[in-house]
């Protein structure tokens, strides 16, 4: 019974760093494309992933057994603005996306207004008031497995990470009002990833597979 426990821990600390050398790697693989652009010349550039922790990644049966293992397994995008112009592409597990073109104007705007508060205003963990034996307490609540995004930012010669997850926007946590609701939907942080991520999804489409 003692070696089965011994086991059992190995085997978790072995699938935690497994998981970590996976997240670094993808991280070392962002930071090199945006050094490859800077270099060029590009110095407003921001790259979003948007992923989750412990939920199921369903893999093209074809290129299962060699693209798992490439540094971009969930979809990753990248916008940057040069000579006025942005260009958008994104890079997956498998495939060579082309580069296009798009508006982000109302995007880089944003930013430029509200960079000071962007990440300075902290979102704040759920919080619930509960009674308990008669008395109101107040509880934060987190879960283990969570959707993440990731926002990488070099504007200006100014580099960023920005990571949000989505449960402390949710409004009702545990059958209660998240008294934080409010706050975090209200920081720009958050209006800037939501910009984002329609901006996304409005031209996400419109990229073309390469190779």
């Amino acid at each position: 019974m003692k070696s089965f426990f011994i086991t059992m821990i190995i085997l978790c600390l072995t699938g935690s760093c497994l998981a970590q050398s996976y997240y670094e790697k993808q991280d070392s693989a962002i930071n090199q494309d945006i050094n490859r652009l800077t270099q060029k010349g590009v110095d407003t550039i921001c790259v979003y992933k948007s992923y989750c922790v412990g939920c199921l990644l369903v893999l093209y049966s074809s290129h299962d057994t060699i693209c798992r293992r490439q540094p971009y397994a969930n979809e990753t995008y990248f916008l940057w603005k040069h000579n006025s112009v942005t260009a958008f592409t994104k890079k997956d597990y498998c495939f060579t996306y082309d580069t296009i073109a798009i508006n982000a104007n109302a995007l880089w705007s944003f930013y430029s207004s509200a960079k000071n508060q962007i990440s300075s205003k902290k979102i704040k963990d759920a919080e619930i008031r509960v009674i308990e034996h008669g008395k109101k307490t107040t509880n934060y609540v987190m879960v283990d497995h969570d959707e993440h995004e990731d926002i990488f930012l070099a504007i200006g010669g100014v580099y960023k990470k920005l990571f949000l997850t989505e449960f402390p926007f949710e409004k009702i946590v545990d059958h209660h009002w998240n008294i934080n609701y409010t706050n975090n939907w209200n920081t720009d942080t958050k209006k800037f990833q939501v910009l984002l991520d329609e901006l996304i999804h409005i031209n996400a489409g419109k990229l073309k597979i390469v190779k």
